[in-house]
């Protein structure tokens, strides 16, 4: 070590979830911090649930900053890493709030930081119920599948047992060095607003600086439950795709129709109220889409919008609000209204399990339900006959 403290700043953004923040916060106040000088800023980006005053309440030393609900995960971390860098710090943590970690983790990563000159460290990323288990680590691309694969089924006793050399690190828990932010810049919030980690490490490689793993940074991260949103295509709406007219509402990243544009439909209309992700998805949706398919992305208020698309039908409704928001019953009446949902065609709408979804709305019938851990999808179809029945439930 240095005669002085080494000054790390530690960043993350948050948005409704409280007790994930204040679990990580009260981790992070158990942490070795010999030598350190370690200051947290926390990027609350217009959460609902009382998230900042719990911290003003519990942490007092936390410094938080307040977001408009418009940064999401990239930006959110460029905000608070600007406002890091304010205080000179030799290094900024990027993290997220949903991890435990090691007494040790922070003055390992310092440690290999300097061993190793020119260098971005990432912890050793664990599951936090099972501990000798890797949560994901080392992805490499794989030009045949055309994205980053992950390194599967590790334990820490099949990992290097030292620092080793990556392609890309996650952002879960990554230390990188004034200097490096600097000489590269912050994550490109314009083009990823939710996984700018993943070419911000590659971008740090390629202007000379290492990516490096270090197995004695161990952060405990909560399991993935895997999100519907990202589920294959084929497990939500089976071999029907091709062809079809798909309205995305709440487009969110976009994510679910650009995977029902490369997977063949025809059309694909998108409502979406955020402008930085309108900026993004279009984009994305213009490179995706072929000559013979149509695109067209809506920005504004879903509910307002919504009667701008009377007239048209769609055979794949995709609605995927904010959990504790209360558009579904003014979105599901809409479509029903307006009768965008063409016969023979299906709804989905993406919740939380604990909500109790309509079963009848207008000419909407719930036809069956399906939960993937901790979200769920009900699917709402025509219902010609206007008579009742039970849905079908299912858990995957």
């Amino acid at each position: 070590m240095n005669d002085r403290d080494v000054k790390v700043a530690i960043v993350f953004p948050v948005h409704n979830r409280r007790e994930l923040t204040l679990q990580c916060l009260a981790s992070l106040s158990e942490i070795n911090k010999t030598g350190l000088d370690v200051k947290i800023y926390v990027v609350d980006d217009g959460s609902t649930d009382g998230t900042s005053e719990a911290i003003a309440a519990e942490f007092p030393e936390v410094i938080t900053i307040k977001g408009d609900g418009d940064l999401w995960f990239t930006e959110g971390t460029n905000v608070g890493v600007r406002t890091a860098l304010e205080h000179d710090p030799d290094h900024v943590v990027m993290m997220n709030d949903d991890q435990v970690f090691d007494r040790e983790f922070l003055v390992s990563l310092v440690n290999t930081a300097q061993r190793f000159p020119r260098s971005v460290v990432g912890s050793l990323l664990l599951l936090w119920d099972r501990r000798d288990t890797v949560f994901q680590v080392a992805p490499m691309w794989n030009v045949w599948w055309g994205c980053w694969r992950h390194w599967y089924k590790q334990s820490i006793e099949t990992v290097p047992d030292r620092p080793w050399e990556v392609d890309l690190i996650v952002g879960n828990c990554v230390l990188v060095p004034r200097e490096a932010i600097e000489e590269c810049g912050l994550m490109r919030s314009d083009r990823y607003p939710n996984f700018g980690d993943a070419e911000y490490t590659p971008r740090l490689k390629r202007n000379g600086w290492r990516l490096l793993i270090d197995p004695g940074s161990k952060v405990y991260c909560q399991p993935n439950t895997v999100p519907a949103k990202v589920m294959k295509m084929d497990n939500i709406w089976q071999g029907t795709i091709p062809g079809c007219r798909w309205l995305d509402l709440c487009t969110g990243t976009g994510a679910m129709a650009a995977e029902a544009l490369s997977r063949g439909a025809a059309l694909v209309v998108g409502i979406e109220q955020s402008a930085k992700a309108c900026r993004v998805i279009q984009q994305n949706w213009q490179q995706i889409a072929k000559p013979d398919q149509t695109v067209q992305l809506i920005r504004g208020n879903l509910v307002q919008k919504l009667p701008a698309l009377a007239g048209h039908q769609f055979d794949r409704i995709y609605f995927d609000p904010p959990y504790a928001s209360n558009l579904y019953e003014p979105v599901l009446e809409a479509i029903a209204r307006y009768q965008l949902l063409a016969d023979g065609g299906e709804l989905a709408a993406e919740h939380s399990p604990a909500r109790s979804m309509p079963e009848m709305v207008g000419n909407l019938n719930l036809q069956r339900q399906k939960i993937y851990g901790n979200t769920a999808l009900s699917f709402y179809s025509i219902n010609s006959l206007q008579g009742s029945h039970k849905p079908k439930n299912s858990r995957v």
